[in-house]
């Protein structure tokens, strides 16, 4: 049984169709976002666009396009012109980003005992 055949035969036509999309966002002053650019696009979820972004002649486009994307979300949540807890969310979700702080220690670490009586204290 053989998969789907391909939306886009060609680098070229994948490219058209993502400016496509951003003309459209700025055209309605949308914010470009990876799920929007998906359904442009064709594809059913944003892992099938990445599954797509696999294909070597395909995945410069994509990931610059994934960045273009990520770039707009901050500016606009930068300059409020976009709601900057949406922004953060969406950016947690789609890009990896996150606001709380991980500490890793390594090595050994010697726990020292005071005596009660002294006089330091």
């Amino acid at each position: 049984m053989a998969g789907r055949p391909p939306k886009y035969e060609s680098p070229e036509e994948l490219e058209k169709a993502v400016e496509l999309y951003f003309s459209e966002c700025e055209e309605k002053d949308e914010v470009p976002l990876l799920s929007g650019l998906a359904l442009s696009l064709g594809f059913a979820s944003r892992q099938s666009l990445w599954d797509y972004a696999k294909k070597e002649q395909f995945s410069y486009i994509l990931e610059h396009a994934k960045l273009v994307c990520e770039h707009e979300l901050n500016l606009r949540g930068l300059t409020n012109k976009v709601n900057s807890n949406m922004a953060k969310m969406n950016l947690a979700s789609s890009y990896g980003f996150s606001d709380k702080q991980q500490v890793e220690h390594s090595g050994r670490q010697e726990i020292v005992y005071l005596d009660k009586q002294d006089e330091d204290l």
